[in-house]
């Protein structure tokens, strides 16, 4: 029997509207909008590696940050009966800009596909990122406002992770 592949990813922000930048209080640094993606493939059943591609905007509407970068994704825990995992990220844009999360939950919201067995493999998944806990010239330590919309696969015909992030962080 095939074990439950636990949910993977980077945070997935996209089918909900972007935020506000008075939903976010920054302690330090100013509110972004965030948006991007995330490509990933499984390197175990609890790691990822892959591409993010990420855009911050200021409340002027002007582009602060726009670049693709590495991304590891680590899986801390995971329930298949709750379909909830939580996870932690961390993201390298250049030796300039950087960034860990940790603790983004992860919410599996439907089978997208199934092993020959009948075994579920691909889930479409929704991923909240709150807290930066590391940066480096990119985004500011403290609370975010990140959702990842996307699908995991763990199918022996498809190794593939992909989301759109939407939200707001500390810049």
């Amino acid at each position: 029997m095939r074990m439950f592949y636990p949910v993977l990813s980077f945070a997935v922000l996209s089918a909900l509207p972007l935020l506000s930048h008075a939903a976010l209080q920054c302690n330090v640094g100013t509110p972004v909008n965030v948006s991007g993606r995330a490509t990933m493939i499984n390197t175990s059943a609890t790691r990822q590696a892959g591409q993010v591609c990420m855009t911050l905007t200021n409340a002027s509407g002007i582009e602060v940050f726009d670049q693709c970068g590495a991304i590891l994704g680590n899986v801390l825990s995971s329930n298949p009966e709750t379909g909830i995992s939580i996870l932690n990220h961390t993201a390298l844009f250049s030796k300039r800009q950087a960034f860990a999360t940790r603790n983004d939950v992860a919410q599996v919201t439907g089978v997208l596909a199934t092993e020959a067995t009948g075994v579920p493999c691909a889930f479409s998944v929704v991923e909240k990122i709150t807290q930066i806990v590391w940066s480096k010239g990119i985004l500011q330590s403290g609370a975010a406002d990140v959702t990842a919309v996307g699908s995991v696969s763990a199918c022996t015909d498809k190794n593939l992770n992909t989301y759109t992030l939407s939200g707001t962080a500390c810049y």
